[in-house]
């Protein structure tokens, strides 16, 4: 078994368990900055602007949050946003531990991001659509985004059993977003076992 699918095993374990935050975040950023998750080629992928305002929605340990601090340099902003309070107390010491004061922790309700109206130029969602996937969430999700905004997906792909609680069809993902006011932009294929596509919102809603 791959080194990342044995990784990926271990979510349902710790979901439902009594294990700390710290142990939580820390896997988290363990999947996340494994070779086979290819973060590098994400983050490349994502064609980020100094000066840009991004959310980490579901930001989980805070790998990609920080990742994105960086790449969006100390004049843009990262928001990092998810429902566990805990696991934003670490983004947020973290983020301070590399000096990366343009981090900004969101705590999110299942229904609501808790994002600013028109406040964000990036929208990055990895492996948490599985979890939404409903046009509402979507909708509203819209309003965060400034003119010419776009939003990332990368979730896990049916088929492997490391993630056999953890995926979406890709063509779900399609039609949800379809009915929810976006259109599909780019499409990347290098993730083994993840569908990753941007989208920005149809020209009659921008």
């Amino acid at each position: 078994m791959k080194k990342w699918a044995k990784k990926i095993l271990l979510i349902p374990i710790l979901a439902a368990s009594c294990c700390s935050a710290e142990r939580t975040a820390e896997h988290f950023n363990s999947i996340a900055s494994d070779p086979g998750s290819k973060a590098e080629q994400i983050i490349q992928s994502l064609e980020i602007k100094k000066g840009s305002a991004i959310a980490d929605l579901g930001s989980g340990g805070g790998y990609f949050t920080i990742r994105l601090a960086e790449e969006t340099g100390p004049a843009g902003r990262i928001y990092a946003v998810d429902i566990d309070r805990d696991l934003l107390e670490i983004v947020t010491r973290d983020s301070k531990k590399k000096n990366l004061h343009n981090v900004i922790a969101v705590a999110a309700t299942p229904g609501d991001s808790g994002l600013p109206d028109r406040g964000v130029d990036l929208i990055f969602i990895r492996n948490v659509f599985h979890d939404i996937g409903n046009p509402e969430y979507f909708r509203k999700l819209a309003g965060r985004l400034r003119k010419g905004g776009r939003l990332a997906i990368i979730d896990y792909k049916p088929g492997f059993i490391a993630t056999a609680f953890h995926n979406v069809p890709e063509e779900k993902i399609l039609k949800v977003m379809a009915d929810s006011g976006y259109t599909r932009i780019k499409r990347y294929t290098f993730l083994e076992n993840q569908s990753f596509n941007l989208f920005e919102l149809k020209k009659d809603l921008k």
